[in-house]
Formats: C-alpha cells, sequence, structure tokens
C-alpha cells in the first residue's frame, strides 16, 4: 500500500514537470489612474478617488514561474517583483492565461498574488498578511516575445473589500520568454 501511495506521488509530480515550462517576463507598467473606490452599501451609488492625475511614473517588473501549457490556455505559479530601484517587493502569484494567436495577436492574462511579501532595499522585512492583488490584462503580441496593452490591479482582504476597493489602472508592455 505505501508503494502505491509512493508511486502516486511521484507521478503527479513527475508528470506535470515533464510538461512543463519555466516561464520569465519582464516589461513596465505606467499607471493610468490609481486611486479607490468606496461602495455606498446603503444605495447603487459609488463614490471613487483618484490619486494620480498630474504625474506620469513607472512600475518595472520581473516574474518567473513555472507554467503549465494546455494548449491555448496556460497555468502557472511563481513570484512577482516589483521595483522602484530603492525598494522592490516581492511575492507568490499563480495566474491563467489564454493566447488566441495565431488567430488573432491578443493575450488575456488573470493573476492573483498577496499572501505574503517580501521587502528589500532601503527597507529589508518579510511579512505575511491577507492581502491579495487581483489582476487582469490584455495584451497585443507583437512578435514572439514583446507584448503591448493595459490592464487593472485591485488591491483586497476579505475587511477592505466591504468598505473600499484601491486599484490601479495602467498600460504597460513586457517580453515573455520560456525555458
Amino acid at each position: 500500500m505505501k508503494k502505491i501511495i509512493l508511486f502516486i506521488l511521484i507521478t503527479v509530480l513527475v508528470v506535470p514537470a515533464a510538461f512543463s515550462q519555466i516561464r520569465l517576463d519582464m516589461g513596465v507598467k505606467v499607471p493610468v489612474s490609481m486611486g479607490v473606490k468606496f461602495p455606498d452599501m446603503d444605495s447603487d451609488t459609488e463614490s471613487s478617488v483618484n490619486i494620480i492625475d498630474n504625474f506620469t511614473f513607472l512600475f518595472p517588473e520581473v516574474s518567473g514561474t513555472y507554467q503549465f501549457g494546455l494548449g491555448p490556455l496556460k497555468l502557472g505559479a511563481g513570484v512577482q517583483l516589483y521595483t522602484l530601484i530603492l525598494e522592490s517587493i516581492a511575492w507568490p502569484m499563480a495566474f491563467a492565461e489564454v493566447d488566441f494567436s495565431p488567430l488573432v495577436p491578443i493575450v488575456i492574462n488573470a493573476k492573483m498574488g498577496g499572501g505574503a511579501f517580501l521587502m528589500f532595499g532601503l527597507y529589508n522585512h518579510g511579512d505575511t498578511g491577507n492581502l491579495f492583488m487581483p489582476e487582469v490584462n490584455a495584451y497585443v503580441k507583437l512578435g514572439k516575445t514583446f507584448r503591448l496593452g493595459g490592464g487593472v490591479m485591485m488591491f483586497t482582504n476579505k475587511d477592505l473589500a466591504k468598505t473600499a476597493v484601491p486599484y490601479i489602472l495602467y498600460l504597460g508592455g513586457s517580453f515573455s520568454t520560456t525555458f
């Protein structure tokens, strides 16, 4: 019985690894709108605050993932990193991506990250927490590796979602390659 369980465990770990790839994404996101939506629980109205109006800044990003391909659908998990040179933050994330190529050169990606954070630079600290960042983006593929597009990233936890929804709408470009 122990040999059967061990065989099943090894099969579950090895078979997906045979059909997977390591993926590296490097890019830049430029926030177009960054703010907080305040849903009014007593009515159908919402109010919002836009934090950036006159500022343009870049968020360089890198993600390293272990990806599994299921035809045009790709699933993966790994680490997402944003840096502002003096300070960087990384967290675990998982994604699902649909690539509509060769019909149309469009890629739609949905990510969920958070739960644990590593900060390094001027302030070095590792922590866990119940903050999660869902993200959805759509990119147009220009060649095999370069993508241009945009998306939205939100910040939420069970307490925050009842009172406010922080968000970032962004435009961006990235290089995506697999090994």
